[in-house]
């Protein structure tokens, strides 16, 4: 019954790690944090005035990092359930159709996240060239990161297909606001209304990453107890066979969503040379973000849906 919350606590800590990381890494390459031992400075300069910058100070800074939670993983992680997933398991997974109407929701959320994340400021230096945006980058992320644990809340307390309709809803509506604020033939376009919908989008694709991504388990425990009630088996094992095919489902949307990071950025450098224009990538969005709202509505959400959860 809380399976949103705690994968949302889960992911959207994880998911900080993109702002952390667009604030951190400017702030450490201007330093020998690690010694000449690290490697030579390289050289940055503009209009005459050099500065020396330590750009594998990006890689470095994670180093301490990782082996503090490798160390902790090796004394400490042993009293987790151990759910082995087999590539069997993960074949029968993709043969349901609910594996794939969750995959396509989690991609509309983890993908915009990740695919935003990127395009963002490419679309700010392209579009408002004399403002500097550094200063925003890691607010839309951070936004999508801790909105992710109330999407999850919202998807055990309110059901994760309302939630997930009503968060790709504003995800649409941001997407004609962002394209609304950018400059025009005949507009020089608003910076601040551009950013406050982009903030708008990230802050619904965080709620829509935990109330999407929570369908997986509850959906097939919800399956395995009816075919249990038909087929005289027990829930214990049911609801093993449950959550197996769940975490399967789990790992098909992760790995198909995260394309999102590749095709958006895409989507828009396509539109810039095919079109001259960013409008055909924000079409494909928005009738994107509608479909997940068609597919949300209809398997998950409506009064009469199959599987209203």
């Amino acid at each position: 019954s809380e399976k949103g919350l705690a994968m949302g606590l889960n992911a959207g800590l994880g998911n900080l790690g993109v702002s952390v990381a667009q604030l951190l890494i400017p702030l450490c390459i201007l330093y020998p944090l690690f010694g000449y031992a690290a490697g030579e400075p390289q050289v940055w300069g503009r209009g005459g005035e050099v500065h020396f910058v330590w750009l594998q100070n990006a890689a470095y800074i994670w180093l301490p990092l990782i082996l503090l939670i490798a160390l902790a993983c090796l004394l400490y992680a042993h009293d987790l359930p151990k759910l082995r997933i087999t590539p069997h398991d993960q074949l029968d997974a993709m043969k349901d159709p609910h594996t794939w109407y969750i995959c396509l929701l989690y991609m509309g959320s983890y993908g915009t996240f990740l695919g935003f994340s990127a395009a963002f400021p490419l679309l700010a230096r392209a579009m408002f060239p004399h403002i500097d945006a550094s200063p925003y980058l890691f607010v839309g992320p951070m936004v999508c990161a801790l909105s992710r644990p109330l999407g999850g809340w919202m998807g055990d307390k309110v059901g994760g297909g309302i939630a997930t309709v009503a968060a790709n809803l504003l995800m649409a509506a941001g997407t004609i606001g962002v394209y609304l604020g950018m400059p025009s033939a005949g507009s020089g376009g608003s910076f601040w209304l551009f950013l406050a919908m982009f903030q708008l989008i990230f802050f619904a694709a965080g709620v829509s990453n935990g109330s999407s991504y929570q369908l997986a388990p509850k959906v097939f425990l919800i399956l395995a107890g009816r075919d249990a009630q038909l087929h005289g088996e027990s829930l214990q094992q049911a609801y093993l066979r449950g959550g197996r095919r769940g975490a399967s489902a789990m790992n098909v949307s992760s790995v198909m969503a995260a394309f999102g990071g590749f095709v958006i950025p895409k989507a828009f450098g396509s539109a810039l040379d095919w079109f001259g224009s960013f409008l055909p990538a924000f079409a494909m969005f928005f009738l994107f973000y509608l479909l997940c709202m068609v597919i949300a509505w209809w398997h998950y959400s409506r009064p009469r849906a199959a599987m209203r959860c």
